[in-house]
């Protein structure tokens, strides 16, 4: 069925091609034969050896969705029966917004890479919010949030706040997505002091909550390494809990064949891989392993996962290998991992 469906995303550009692939994971969910067949292969193993302790959550596995999959919160409990430990939603802005104008994707299947155009298009956080009211999660949900595009920069922060306050209720945890590039505006967001005028606001408003939930920043491999050394300092010095290791590039050429070394996008899928895992440990190496990464980015198989995790994070995602390869790649990647010696982690 995953692979028929495929076919209609190389034909598709990736706004019509996202609905049909959540409309399928929607229809095929009301299906009782369908849900019965899932939970039997995504469950027939015990995956308790996988079970960590993160960001002060317990997470069932270290396998997740990444941010771009689940947009408007509709799919979390999907993902929770192919066997996601947790699923990163949005990105979420304050107020519903388009992507780009002309939505646009090259998909290289043989190097198993995309070169897309898509923005930050969602339907806002209210619309979020009323999805996770009507079906209460039964996995961990991280809530990606960014800014609206036509927030003026010296604005942004209140966006942030926004998002970050309404949704506070709902999610069991954040990501502040700054790195939101592909819209080509508030690219200053990486900047030190922009982002820590973003961050202080979403820390002060933490402290005054009940509970504690996490907050995490993500971060792009093509940083500079001041930048990514400003914000890590900051992050271990504010209370910052995390980092989102990967994200897309933007093409110029390296990553791509020549022919396609003109095309106006971002690369994602494949070959992520090296630049993200670097990243990865960038980030250990310089927090001398105290802020917990969750690596992103070219996995399509088991063993890419593992070396995420064998280079220092302590959480992986999935996401353009389940375009690719379909929800079975998470069950995939269960299953290797579940051989490896047990290690404990707890951050």
């Amino acid at each position: 069925m995953y692979n028929f469906l495929r076919s209609f995303f190389t034909k598709s550009n990736p706004k019509t091609a996202h609905s049909i692939f959540t409309g399928a994971f929607k229809v095929l969910y009301h299906f009782r034969i369908t849900r019965s067949i899932t939970k039997w292969v995504t469950h027939k193993r015990d995956y308790k050896v996988l079970e960590r302790e993160v960001f002060g959550l317990t997470f069932p596995n270290p396998v997740g969705v990444a941010a771009g999959i689940d947009k408007n919160c509709e799919l979390y409990n999907r993902f929770a029966e192919y066997g996601a430990g947790f699923i990163e939603v949005g990105s979420l802005t304050p107020e519903p917004q388009e992507g780009v104008e002309h939505p646009s994707a090259v998909r290289l299947y043989g190097k198993e890479t995309l070169i897309s155009m898509v923005g930050v298009g969602n339907c806002g956080v209210l619309n979020a919010i009323k999805n996770l009211k009507n079906e209460r999660p039964e996995i961990i949900v991280a809530a990606s949030i960014t800014c609206n595009s036509s927030t003026p920069l010296d604005e942004v922060e209140k966006d942030f706040d926004r998002a970050f306050s309404l949704l506070y209720d709902f999610v069991d945890m954040f990501v502040i997505n700054v790195g939101i590039s592909p819209l080509e505006i508030h690219s200053d967001l990486e900047d030190s002091t922009t982002l820590a005028d973003v961050m202080d606001k979403i820390l002060d408003r933490r402290a005054n909550m009940d509970i504690l939930k996490p907050v995490l920043i993500k971060i792009a491999p093509d940083i500079l390494s001041d930048q990514l050394e400003a914000i890590l300092t900051y992050s271990m010095l504010s209370g910052v809990d995390g980092i989102v290791a990967g994200d897309s590039i933007r093409n110029n050429g390296d990553l791509v064949p020549k022919g396609y070394a003109d095309v106006e996008g971002y690369v994602s899928g494949r070959p992520l891989m090296e630049k993200n895992i670097a990243l990865v440990k960038r980030i250990n190496e310089y927090c001398k392993g105290h802020l917990p990464v969750i690596g992103v980015g070219g996995i399509m198989t088991p063993d890419d996962a593992k070396a995420y995790l064998d280079a220092g994070a302590s959480l992986v995602e999935v996401c353009t290998g389940l375009i690719y390869h379909g929800p079975w790649l998470i069950n995939k990647i269960l299953k290797k991992l579940s051989k490896r010696p047990a290690t404990a982690v707890k951050s």
